[in-house]
């Protein structure tokens, strides 16, 4: 797997702990309901950093936003954030449907991740897709 480069600021660390933040929030919505283990893995992760007022106003947004596999990807900006985007992804939910396997999918198309790296995160993660 791709080793994630460092944040070099701290205006980049905010916006990579957005663009994690949103991928959990968008993996989560991807079968139409978010389920209250999900919401606790996201503001789990959340928490670690920091959960605040501003942070939970954040997801709450996110969560009411429909589900934008686009932008998502359009905000990604290296290699290494593309397989962070879609392992964070994976994290956040328990890939049990057709809907979330199919947005994993499509999410890691979109994100041009090579098979052989999807076939290692999915390893790595324990996620039989």
């Amino acid at each position: 797997m791709m080793a994630a480069a460092l944040p070099q600021t701290e205006g980049d660390l905010q916006r990579r702990a957005t663009l994690i933040v949103r991928a959990m929030v968008q993996a989560a919505k991807a079968d139409g309901e978010i389920d209250q283990q999900e919401m606790q893995r996201i503001t789990g992760a959340v928490e670690k950093h920091g959960y605040d007022d501003a942070a939970r106003k954040f997801i709450i947004g996110e969560m009411q936003r429909p589900v934008d596999i686009i932008g998502l990807v359009r905000d990604v900006s290296t290699p290494e954030e593309a397989v962070e985007v879609y392992a964070a992804s994976i994290m956040a939910i328990d890939v049990d449907t057709q809907a979330e396997r199919d947005y994993l999918a499509t999410l890691a198309r979109r994100l041009n991740l090579p098979k052989p790296v999807v076939a290692r995160v999915n390893t790595a993660l324990n996620v039989p897709i």
